[in-house]
């Protein structure tokens, strides 16, 4: 029986054999409708079997009934002439209901079986569209296979070195589980009461369908009567398939693996039947390949092209599945954030190529000192991030143990070799936070706390958060500060007893003191903004005095990194046409840091092409060489109140005023001394030869207009 049932099938076993054995008490009782009788049973028969079968099973029945029981007994109700053709007809239509029936049932399960091959088809194409990932795909193509394409076993075998192996598989009904424990793998079926087992081992893997379908690149039927070692076609069989078949799964014209359906049709795969079977074998293949080109180009978008490590968008990626990973398992977990110290200094002197090797080479190493399972990440210029899984509380500090030894060996840079510190932050999951976002921010906070404290690592403490916090507020404050242009001059004058003022100088203002929003802005990139508005309004400051008849010199510190911005020359000579005053009126004030950290020579002269003056802040604090006034088209240096604050009392500090006074007047130079504060001072600088000062001793920082006094003459005599 291949389409049947059972029950059907002897049903007309019986009715075939009273036909053949009874056919003369038959036609005495029902006449000529004794041919129906053997018609029905042949056909219940064919409905069960192959046309070809029901065919001659009604030619074999047909034949004996004509010999055992010739027409010729009576009640003869038709005509005589009539009886021969009566019989001949009844007979052929006796050999051709099986042969009909039988055709037709093949027909409409052939039919079936082909439109549920085209909606598993179907189904494919949609998986491979919407699918994100192998497992996804291979787990859908199965699970279609059993449910739209009415397949009894679907599986999925994929290929390694040894052989292929199962990875994804379904059954149409009943539940089948997949095992593999020393070599053995055991597929177990359970289904209500049946339940049954097929195990293979190694050496079995190369003799099953999937590996001929492998091996021979397209499709391989294996039909109910074939013999075969596969314990899938036991398998197989046990659920109801009659015909099993093996298509291989191509992807970028290499062997991925094989797509195994059993039906239970036996001609499910004859002919053209397993063109929708070898399609969709096809479009798995394409739909695998474009997993794989998204793969790899996520790939490239997650990971560092430098170092080959994570980058940032990678690590939050990976990150959050391990901490979801962590939370559902109730483990620990911690992120460490890297900084290397002092990096800038190699780029600033060895340059961006040595700076990017040593960069690889600490990602090497920060891989090396983890496990395959830590996550490593280079999220920014020279800082990292590592996410490491907890399982016992000494993990931790033997992994950071290893990170810092890893990074404190020195780094070989072509022919140079040198050493860098490194400052790790930690953050602990769940304590700190329970998001990757919140670890990342308070790991970066701890590990500002390890370079500050001048560690080597720190954890995070909930202190230093707030101070981070209110540090950020201040930021964004201090932008929108000089964005509205919220920054206010006040000015301290520099004067020359007993004629009077000299200069003044503008004095930037907030709502912060300036030793704290100035560096500020220098480590926010802030500087030249800040530097920019200051000079502005220091223009617009002495236009509304000129207006006012006052005559005002006054003079603007700049901060190093404005003397770098390329826009300083063309903004003072823009300023300085547009606003009319003469261009002496303008001091710059600049410190040896910032004559250090630009071309001397190139910069300045072109400065002074504008016609403004310049003057040295705070000589002798910084770098303290000749150099700096040797070649500087100087106007004026100021002596600074270190030196100031311990005269007349301190020789050292007065023999230093006294050579900085003569140098000053070798070169033709002004020269003013800051800081003071007390009339011993004043004599003391007047007895060395000094003329002009500046201090609380003459004026605090004015506003506008208390300074435009000063200007106009109204000043305390001295």
């Amino acid at each position: 029986m291949d389409r049947g049932p059972r029950w059907l099938f002897l049903a007309g076993a019986i009715l075939t054999a009273i036909f053949v054995a009874r056919f003369g008490w038959l036609e005495a009782s029902l006449g000529n409708g004794a041919f129906l009788v053997g018609a029905l049973g042949l056909g219940m028969m064919g409905y069960c079997t192959r046309p070809q079968l029901g065919l001659a099973l009604g030619l074999v029945a047909s034949a004996l009934a004509w010999v055992i029981a010739p027409p010729s007994l009576p009640p003869r109700p038709i005509p005589d002439n009539l009886q021969n053709a009566l019989l001949v007809i009844w007979a052929a239509l006796t050999a051709a209901v099986p042969a009909a029936t039988g055709w037709i049932r093949g027909r409409i399960e052939a039919i079936a079986s082909q439109s549920r091959a085209l909606a598993f088809l179907a189904s494919i194409g949609e998986l491979a569209t919407v699918s994100n990932q192998e497992r996804e795909l291979l787990e859908g193509t199965v699970k279609a296979a059993a449910d739209k394409g009415g397949y009894a076993l679907a599986m999925i075998w994929t290929s390694d070195e040894a052989g292929p192996e199962p990875s994804a598989w379904a059954v149409k009904q009943g539940r089948l589980r997949f095992q593999r424990k020393n070599g053995v793998w055991r597929l177990e079926f359970e289904g209500g009461r049946d339940r049954v087992q097929a195990e293979f081992t190694e050496e079995l893997r190369e003799k099953t369908l999937a590996a001929r379908a492998l091996r021979s690149g397209h499709l391989v039927e294996c039909d109910r009567a074939a013999n075969s070692n596969d314990p899938i076609v036991a398998l197989a069989r046990a659920l109801g398939g009659r015909a099993l078949a093996a298509a291989p799964i191509r992807v970028r014209h290499q062997a991925f693996g094989a797509l195994v359906v059993a039906a239970e049709d036996p001609f499910a795969f004859r002919g053209e039947a397993a063109v929708p079977l070898e399609e969709a074998a096809r479009t798995l293949g394409q739909a695998l390949e474009r997993l794989w080109l998204e793969d790899e180009l996520m790939l490239l978008h997650l990971t560092d092209p430098l170092t080959g490590i994570l980058n940032r968008r990678g690590f939050e990626n990976r990150g959050r599945a391990m901490l979801a990973h962590a939370r559902e398992r109730g483990e620990k977990a911690a992120l460490v954030f890297v900084d290397l110290d002092r990096f800038k200094e190699v780029n600033d002197t060895m340059g961006h190529h040595a700076g990017d090797e040593v960069l690889r080479q600490a990602a090497l190493r920060l891989l090396s000192a983890t496990r395959t399972r830590d996550l490593v990440a280079r999220v920014g210029g020279d800082e990292f991030a590592l996410l490491l899984l907890l399982e016992d509380p000494g993990v931790l500090g033997r992994i950071t143990a290893r990170l810092y030894q890893a990074l404190a060996r020195p780094y070989n840079v072509g022919e140079r070799t040198f050493s860098l510190d490194a400052s790790m932050g930690v953050a602990l999951f769940p304590e700190d936070g329970a998001t990757l976002e919140e670890l990342l921010r308070k790991g970066d906070i701890a590990m500002y706390q390890a370079k500050e404290g001048r560690r080597r690592i720190a954890f995070f403490d909930a202190e230093s958060d707030l101070a981070l916090k209110r540090r950020l507020e201040l930021e964004a404050e201090l932008r929108t500060a000089i964005e509205e242009r919220a920054i206010e001059l006040d000015y301290q004058p520099v004067v020359a007893p007993p004629k009077g003022l000299v200069f003044l100088e503008a004095l930037a203002r907030w709502k912060v003191p300036p030793s704290v929003f100035i560096p500020l802005a220098e480590e926010i990139g802030l500087a030249w903004p800040l530097d920019r508005l200051v000079l502005e309004k220091a223009i617009e400051q002495i236009v509304q005095w000129r207006k006012a008849g006052l005559s005002a010199r006054v003079s603007v510190n700049l901060s190093p990194r404005s003397f770098e911005e390329p826009e300083l020359l063309a903004f003072l000579e823009e300023a300085l046409s547009a606003s009319k005053i003469p261009p002496g009126r303008l001091v710059l004030e600049l410190t040896e840091r910032a004559i250090f950290s630009t071309d001397r020579t190139a910069l300045f002269e072109k400065l002074k092409t504008t016609g403004v003056q310049l003057a040295l802040d705070d000589f002798g604090t910084g770098y303290s060489s000749l150099i700096l006034v040797k070649d500087l088209p100087l106007d004026f240096i100021k002596l600074p109140r270190e030196f100031v604050r311990d005269l007349p009392e301190s020789e050292r500090d007065a023999a230093i005023a006294d050579t900085v006074h003569r140098l000053a007047h070798r070169l033709k130079m002004g020269l003013v001394a800051e800081g003071v504060e007390r009339p011993e001072q004043i004599e003391s600088l007047k007895a060395i030869g000094y003329r002009l000062f500046q201090g609380h001793y003459f004026a605090k920082p004015l506003p506008p207009h208390k300074a435009a006094r000063w200007l106009s003459g109204q000043r305390p005599a001295y």
